[in-house]
């Protein structure tokens, strides 16, 4: 049977025709009906659902596989810009399975080279606002005449989207931002509304180099869904290009990394985790926008490790953080700091507005088992003259750390400054309550770094000096509540603005178990020991001294400031500090003089001063006690001792300093200068006593000077106005010594009151008093309370009384306690005393020679009243007969001549007789004393006493 008649056969069967009949039926109704049907209705709907015409080229009816393909759709904004197109929309519905399952299902669901490009306008509209707007009149329609519907049946074998761009655009800022994800897949297979399982899908992506594949399975029934997703080399120049009107910063390079597990459960309440993720940052370089100073900030990968997240616990786990190749550059300027303010965003005006606070934020808890960076940091301060500090390397170790504060968090940080200074803080924190306890170790910190921050209160320099400390921290609230500390600076050194030389220097000061409790305020210091210290005190060539313009002129800069209100204390007084220091520890120290202001320059020292203070605290009831020796210039013992208590509202002290034998011959450029006279040698012993208390200081000077030799007179007109050697011979004894004693007190608290002032002015007043009644300070030496200065004589006689022997006895001991003295003696007369002294003295020797005795004269006897009246008979003067002989004798006196010149011989005679006495009987070197033969009856008591004066008045050998 040929081929033809089969088909004749089959097709004239009656169920064949009815069958092909139908067929044809069929095409003609999907051609002419359906077809234009769907054309029609595939708008009408969109337009329904969206408020938009949807234009298109065709939508096709495939009869054979029920196929419904939408051809080159498009839907354009009201501006008639493109909002989506797509080459190809094609949805399969599978007929045979959806009787089957009594379900509807499609087969396949297929979106191809499909391109949305998404847009904010300038006027801050988004593109498909109008769609929302749409929909939102919609729901509130359907919401007020329907029920909620479930979820309705469907299964869709394969869903597969393909789009080819997908842009986003925001004219509504002043750059307009633009960006674009390219050649995003999505396949989604098995998807059910109906099935428990879940429904394998993938979505891959890629833009600007980087790629997104996201994988897993959803279930639609159940309400979940879990899968990987990967980010692979996410550049983030579009996220921050799109913030860039908020960010002060530029970011150069950055891309992300990110592989994890995911799982979702939507079905009662929201409920997701991601697990076994890995999140990294890389090569991130922002640079800040400011013109003023630059800030960088950058590093070369940024890595979150095995990083797990759950809402049903709330709780953030990290494996490991590690951040490597950390770059930093920035600075700070007062309460500025730039890469604060390279990192602070301006936020627009409303953002606050519209910001919303989680409520439950505060359950969140996060645990990070290791963090680890490590990096560099470049650091420019304008407080330190815009030094720039270079921190290489920079380590910080970080582990437990735990946000709910159950336990404290180890760390250590590591880091090297200008690879010189070495800083390492090891210890833990609590990250909740922020207590916490650390361990810091500073070395060879150099403190010249700090000068800077000197200028303001100090017109000095450091010259060198290293700071190395270490420092057990107690932290409460962040703040250190206690410490304990121990630490050197050594090779410190400090000069003046003013001058070129050192001011001060020392090898080392040292601390040890320093305590400081912040709660109780007390200080305690076991041991500070300062070795090696070494300062120097100069008065310049115009007086003034380095010291002078050490300090600022701290009232001009007050003047200056303006004036802040007093603080009103309302509550108590604040607690003071207690402070305790158990021993201070002094050891080889120099303390150098140099005076440029003499000619020659005078230069001294005490060297190797060394000693203790211990005791030092704030307790008031207790004392200090210090003992301190050394010596000055290398050979002359000095040393200091007593006891103190500086913080009492008037101080005490009870100090008591002692040189000994230090030679005057360095000393000839002040005696020169302040005394007039040059020293030629001798040597000066001194204990000071000092006493300070309520407020008053008395101090004791006794000073022993030495065979002590003066040299050649200078003149001066800083010299004291004292006869200066007569009072060095006054004070030196017989061995060479001579000794001084000097009291002196003050208030100092008194603003006129100056110790060196206070001190020369009473040693000038001593010695004052010393030459202007010196035979009182000779009268002392032994033991005498009457004036050794002069010796009385009866009327015209020279003949020396028991009384002055028994004083020129006292004056001899004396002059041998004091061999450098040299007597003056100078006699006077009485011009009416011993004018009648010489003539009874004439008188006598007439009387005598007549035949009289002395009793005779002594008792008037009728023999010399007989004798006086014939005397008076031979006077050749008018005789009065009604005299008596007393009055005779009176008149007979009067008639013997005594001249100026007789009373100067009887005054000269005097002395002579005094000489005499002390060189013949008392053995008084014949050179000591000198007889004086002017008479001024201008001197007070020249010519009106019986006696000799001694003067020591420029009179020393």
């Amino acid at each position: 049977m040929s081929v033809h008649q089969r088909l004749v056969k089959i097709f004239g069967h009656k169920i064949t025709r009815l069958l092909w009949q139908a067929y044809v039926i069929y095409l003609a109704v999907s051609i002419l009906i359906v077809t234009p049907l769907l054309n029609w209705a595939g708008a009408a709907i969109y337009q329904q659902q969206t408020g938009r015409v949807l234009s298109y080229n065709l939508i096709s009816f495939n009869p054979f596989t029920l196929a419904i393909t939408l051809h080159h759709p498009k839907d354009r904004n009201p501006d008639n810009s493109r909002f989506w197109a797509a080459q190809k929309i094609q949805v399969n519905p599978s007929l045979l399975q959806t009787l089957l399952r009594f379900t509807p299902t499609l087969d396949a669901v297929e979106l191809t080279q499909v391109k949305v490009a998404v847009s904010k306008s300038s006027a801050n509209q988004w593109n498909f606002a109008d769609i929302l707007e749409h929909q939102a009149r919609q729901l509130q329609q359907e919401t007020e005449t329907t029920a909620p519907a479930n979820i309705p049946p469907l299964v869709i074998h394969r869903i597969t989207l393909g789009i080819q761009s997908l842009e986003f655009s925001d004219a509504s800022r002043e750059d307009v931002f633009r960006t674009s994800v390219d050649e995003l897949e999505f396949v989604l297979q098995d998807f059910s509304t109906v099935k428990d399982a879940g429904q394998p899908y993938y979505l891959r992506a890629r833009s600007s180099g980087g790629e997104l594949v996201w994988q897993g399975n959803v279930s639609v029934k159940r309400g979940s869904s879990d899968g990987q997703l990967s980010l692979k080399n996410i550049s983030l120049q579009p996220a921050w290009q799109y913030f860039k009107p908020y960010l002060p910063f530029t970011l150069r390079e950055g891309a992300l990394d990110f592989t994890g597990t995911y799982a979702v459960d939507w079905q009662s309440a929201l409920s997701w985790s991601i697990t076994d993720s890995r999140l990294v940052f890389k090569q991130l370089d922002l640079r800040s926008r400011s013109s003023e100073k630059t800030s960088r900030l950058g590093f070369s990968r940024l890595s979150l490790d095995n990083l797990r997240v759950a809402s049903p616990t709330q709780l953030l786990e990290i494996e490991q953080v590690s951040l490597d190749g950390l770059s930093i550059a920035s600075w700070s300027e007062a309460d500025r700091i730039g890469l604060v303010q390279m990192l602070t965003p301006t936020l627009p005006e409303n953002a606050s507005a519209r910001a919303v606070k989680s409520d439950d934020s505060a359950a969140w808890n996060a645990y990070i088992k290791a963090i680890q960076i490590t990096g560099a940091v470049e650091w420019q301060l304008a407080e330190l003259n815009q030094h720039s500090f270079t921190i290489a390397p920079l380590e910080l170790h970080l582990t437990d750390l735990r946000t709910n504060g159950e336990i404290a968090a180890p760390f250590r940080l590591a880091a090297t400054i200008d690879a010189q200074t070495t800083v390492t803080i090891e210890g833990d924190i609590n990250p909740l309550t922020l207590n916490g306890s650390m361990a810091t170790d500073l070395r060879n910190l150099p403190l010249t770094w700090v000068n800077p921050l000197l200028q303001p209160y100090l017109n000095a320099e450091i010259l060198a000096g290293d700071l190395s400390v270490q420092t057990q921290l107690t932290l409460r609230d962040a703040a250190p509540v206690g410490l304990i500390s121990a630490g050197t600076v050594a090779g410190f050194g400090l000069r003046p603005l003013a001058s070129p030389d050192e001011l001060i220097r020392w090898e080392e000061l040292a601390w040890q178990d320093t305590r400081v409790d912040l709660d109780h305020q007390h200080i305690e210091l076991p041991l500070v020991t300062l070795n090696g210290f070494d300062s120097r005190f100069v008065i310049t060539k115009e007086g003034t001294t380095n010291l002078q313009t050490l300090f600022p002129d701290i009232e001009k800069e007050t003047e200056k400031a303006p004036a802040e209100p007093a603080a009103v204390n309302a509550g108590e007084p604040a607690t003071p500090w207690e402070f305790t220091l158990q021993k201070f520890a002094l050891n080889n120290a120099s303390f150098r003089f140099h005076d440029e202001s003499l000619t020659p320059d005078f230069t001294a020292a005490v060297q190797h001063f060394t000693g203790e203070l211990t005791g030092l605290t704030s307790d008031t009831q207790k004392l200090a006690a210090f003992h301190f020796k050394g010596d000055v210039d290398g050979y002359a013992p000095v040393t200091l001792h007593g006891k103190t208590q500086p913080f009492l509202a008037q101080p005490k002290l009870d100090a008591t300093l002692n040189f000994e034998n230090m030679d005057l011959g360095g000393f000839s450029t002040y005696s020169s200068t302040y005394a007039g006279w040059r020293i030629d040698r001798g040597l000066l012993t001194a204990n000071l006593h000092y006493r300070l208390a309520d407020g008053r200081i008395v101090g004791d000077n006794h000073i022993v000077m030495d065979q002590l030799q003066l040299g050649e007179r200078v003149r001066s007109a800083s010299a004291m106005d004292i006869p200066l050697r007569l009072a060095l011979a006054l004070l030196t004894d017989e061995n060479g010594v001579a000794t001084l004693d000097v009291g002196i007190s003050g208030r100092p608290d008194d603003p006129s009151f100056d110790i060196s002032k206070v001190i020369w002015a009473a040693v000038r007043n001593t010695l004052m008093k010393i030459v202007t009644a010196p035979f009182n300070l000779l009268a002392n030496l032994v033991g005498a309370d009457e004036d050794l200065g002069e010796i009385k004589f009866n009327s015209g006689s020279t003949q020396l009384l028991s009384n002055a022997t028994r004083k020129l006895t006292l004056l001899e001991d004396a002059l041998s306690k004091r061999p450098q003295l040299r007597l003056e003696a100078r006699g006077q007369y009485d011009v009416v005393t011993d004018t009648r002294g010489l003539r009874a003295a004439r008188a006598k020797a007439i009387l005598l020679a007549e035949g009289l005795t002395n009793d005779d004269l002594k008792k008037k006897t009728p023999a010399w009243q007989k004798q006086i009246t014939a005397q008076y008979r031979r006077l050749d003067i008018p005789h009065d007969k009604s005299l008596s002989v007393d009055e005779q004798y009176a008149a007979w006196l009067n008639t013997f001549p005594v001249t100026g010149e007789d009373l100067r011989r009887l005054a000269v005679e005097r002395s002579v007789t005094v000489k005499q006495f002390l060189v013949e009987h008392l053995k008084v070197s014949n050179d000591r004393v000198l007889v004086n033969a002017e008479i001024n009856c201008s001197r007070e008591k020249a010519c009106t006493s019986r006696t000799v004066v001694f003067d020591l008045s420029e009179t020393v050998q």
